[in-house]
């Protein structure tokens, strides 16, 4: 509706807030490698790709509004425009993880920990939300807070692997993990005779017309 009504303010608002879920989820519960070891093609974020192009039209747009907020904007929507983008490197760079994975006995064996518990995560995560969706008289309060803490519990578990990943097989943690970078740590990588440049084609959603965003660093 507020797209629908050049709305652009609240437009960024509820799609930060949606994107936001999804970041939590890829930042936290990265099954990359999982899916490169089990053969599945699509992970949450790619299949969401064009919730961040979205955020990413009317950020710009927000923009013009809002001269003062021109560079903070920039600056996220060039976050926002990595995720929206799938990437054959870090594809490629996933799939070389997953062969040093299966490769190493005691690596495989923690990865696969990792992705069970990742399962797990995501369907505890969906009952949750049909739990919530639930009329008040329908609600299980005392399932639901059984479910919460075992959701938790997962996301320490969680996080003690990837410390482990990071401790112990750091070569295959940087391969696994690609996340987007922040401008001043793309400007940090750059040599003073570099410089970057990130496309993002955009078609038509109305009320937007098709367009491309350039960011350039150098």
């Amino acid at each position: 509706m507020h797209l629908a009504q050049g709305n652009w303010l609240k437009v960024v608002e509820y799609w930060r807030r949606s994107t936001a879920l999804w970041v939590r989820r890829a930042e936290r519960g990265n099954d990359d490698v999982g899916r490169a070891l089990t053969g599945k093609q699509k992970s949450e974020v790619e299949r969401k790709a064009d919730q961040f192009s979205g955020l990413v039209k009317a950020g710009h747009r927000l923009a013009t509004q809002d001269r003062g907020e021109q560079v903070m904007l920039a600056a996220e929507m060039f976050k926002t425009a990595q995720w929206a983008l799938p990437s054959e490197a870090a594809g490629s760079l996933t799939q070389m993880a997953a062969r040093g994975a299966k490769g190493d006995p005691k690596l495989a064996a923690l990865v696969r920990e990792r992705q069970d518990l990742v399962e797990e995560w995501q369907k505890r995560d969906a009952a949750r939300s049909a739990a919530v969706a639930q009329p008040p008289d329908k609600r299980d309060k005392g399932a639901e807070a059984v479910n919460v803490a075992r959701l938790d519990a997962i996301d320490v578990r969680i996080a003690e692997f990837d410390n482990r990943l990071v401790a112990e097989f750091p070569d295959y943690a940087a391969l696994a993990r690609s996340t987007p970078l922040a401008v001043e740590e793309v400007q940090a990588q750059l040599d003073t005779s570099e410089a970057l440049a990130l496309f993002l084609d955009m078609p038509e959603w109305k009320p937007t017309a098709e367009e491309t965003f350039i960011w350039g660093r150098h």
